[in-house]
């Protein structure tokens, strides 16, 4: 059989037997399996007919996927989860994503140890059957490179190094990162880092108020009092061209890709005013017109969330993550060389943040119907009464 393209290049290559299966079907592990880009994945390796394999400590995602149970943060569960799957590539979507968590320790638990977890898993492979890794982190554990990012001219790359970060999130995620760059370069492992602008699309968790990090949802609804002052430009990406990137790195369309590659997705940048005026725009809702000074903003977070740790426990108005990475500044970076490596052509942004607000609005107004109906009844039975 010919060696694949991609696959033959390994620093570990493939045995034949492997090869020829992939010529067939190739064997995907998903982890993270059930989140919102993790779901966008599955579809698409199942639409193109992969033998798809998802550890999972709930309700399996889909009927059409073999199914182990577990959890990343045990190793033996991925070393067995690997084992039953014999599968030809790990993509690691499992991550908690969030600007403030009762318990801090699960940023580490999940997005740190669950990395080594499965690097453990996959080093107690023999090489003929060791699967690479595709691993799936965010933008924002590039942090801050030094002298980069603020503008086009100084937009930061691949190859950039990574500097500090401002969230708990974006440091843990960095942590997890390091860990695979150091097995990769080592040759402890075999694969690439994809690297997530934020994600936008249809979600049911954009109705739960503590898992919307962008706060669409306060913006459709005209709940959010005020927006923090600043001019600052961010980039998103459309989920379902996430996973369309996802899945191409993890089937190496590109020849050329080596090991350790890191891949940046997304390209859509909004400057904070035009993310504001394209949500109006969208949802009809006028925008909040009281804007707080990023100082006061910080103050008012700082406070707010050491009420939320020390007293409440529950999710901040403002969690001091959010305000911090919101008026950190412009954060800019080049995916050029990722777009061409996988030949990516990414959707408008505008079509992700409509689907999301219809999303948001259509669920809106059946919960208002709901709650109408459930009134009708309650009326109809006091007047029985």
């Amino acid at each position: 059989a010919p060696d694949i393209p991609g696959f033959g290049n390994s620093r570990f290559g493939l045995s034949r037997a492997r090869q020829s299966r992939v010529l067939g079907s190739m064997h995907v592990l998903v982890l993270g399996s059930t989140g919102f880009v993790g779901q966008q994945v599955l579809s698409i390796l199942l639409e193109r007919q992969y033998t798809v394999w998802c550890l999972v400590r709930t309700e399996p995602p889909s009927a059409s996927v073999h199914v182990i149970r577990g959890s990343v943060e045990s190793q033996s569960d991925i070393a067995a989860a690997i084992g039953d799957s014999c599968c030809d590539v790990v993509i690691n979507l499992a991550g908690v994503y969030a600007w403030w968590l009762p318990d801090p320790q699960r940023f580490e638990a999940i997005n740190v140890q669950g990395v080594a977890n499965i690097l453990g898993a996959i080093a107690q492979c023999s090489i003929d059957t060791r699967p690479r890794l595709v691993h799936v982190s965010t933008v924002l554990a590039y942090g801050r490179p030094q002298g980069r990012g603020l503008t086009d001219a100084t937009a930061f790359d691949e190859d950039a190094a990574p500097g500090p970060t401002t969230s708990r999130y974006a440091a843990s995620k960095q942590a997890g990162d390091d860990l695979v760059r150091t097995a990769l370069a080592s040759g402890a492992a075999s694969g690439c880092i994809c690297f997530l602008a934020c994600c936008v699309g249809a979600d049911p968790k954009l109705m739960a108020r503590e898992c919307d990090v962008m706060r669409i949802r306060d913006l459709v609804d005209g709940s959010l009092p005020a927006v923090i002052s600043s001019g600052a430009t961010f980039t998103y990406v459309y989920v379902k061209d996430a996973a369309e990137a996802i899945v191409r790195a993890s089937a190496m369309h590109d020849p050329a890709a080596a090991d350790g590659a890191c891949y940046l997705i997304g390209e859509g940048r909004l400057r904070t005013s035009e993310y504001y005026a394209m949500i109006e725009e969208l949802c009809g809702t006028p925008r909040p017109r009281r804007e707080v000074p990023a100082w006061l903003a910080m103050l008012g977070a700082r406070i707010l969330t050491r009420y939320a740790d020390q007293v409440t426990r529950q999710m901040p108005t403002a969690p001091l993550d959010l305000v911090r990475t919101a008026s950190s500044g412009t954060l800019l970076f080049d995916a050029g060389r990722t777009t061409a490596a996988l030949g990516m052509k990414y959707t408008p942004i505008r079509t992700a943040f409509a689907e999301a607000i219809d999303y948001i609005t259509d669920a809106m107004t059946g919960s208002e119907a709901m709650a109408e109906q459930a009134a009708e009844r309650e009326a109809l039975v006091d007047k029985e009464m």
